[in-house]
């Protein structure tokens, strides 16, 4: 079918992605971890508002932020992308996420905002698509940005 077409190239682009960021020499910190961890609703507070945002305004959107401190790299951050997806019955549907890093700056940690996305569609998909597009979505602008 072609929900399950589209599922297939989804997948497909997020495994590229991933494998784009090893290929930059980003590596996750534990290797018998999955990258990828599925998170309950209430642990995933700023995805899930953004998605809801983005259903409320109607649009798709995305931003990029500016590093806090001058004196600290992408390279020396560690990386964590919230994602989300969500439907609205039949109206309209959102995926969302946020790129956060986190860098020491002396002795203090800091977590800070990289790039944020949301993307609307209407008439709603189902939940499992948007997250899948999400997913995709974010990973390609990691590689992307990792791959600099």
């Amino acid at each position: 079918s072609l929900s399950s077409s589209l599922m297939l190239l989804f997948f497909h682009r997020f495994t590229n992605n991933l494998l784009s960021v090893f290929d930059s020499g980003l590596l996750p910190n534990c290797f018998h971890l999955d990258p990828v961890i599925w998170r309950k609703r209430e642990l995933n507070k700023k995805a899930d508002y953004l998605v809801n945002h983005t259903m409320d305004v109607r649009s798709s959107w995305h931003q990029f932020c500016p590093m806090p401190f001058l004196d600290v790299s992408l390279n020396q951050a560690n990386f964590i992308i919230h994602f989300d997806g969500g439907a609205r019955g039949d109206d309209c549907s959102a995926a969302a996420w946020i790129l956060e890093a986190r860098a020491h700056r002396g002795s203090t940690l800091f977590e800070f905002p990289v790039a944020l996305c949301g993307k609307f569609m209407c008439p709603a998909v189902s939940s499992f698509m948007v997250e899948a597009i999400a997913l995709e979505s974010c990973t390609d602008i990691f590689a992307k940005l990792v791959s600099k």
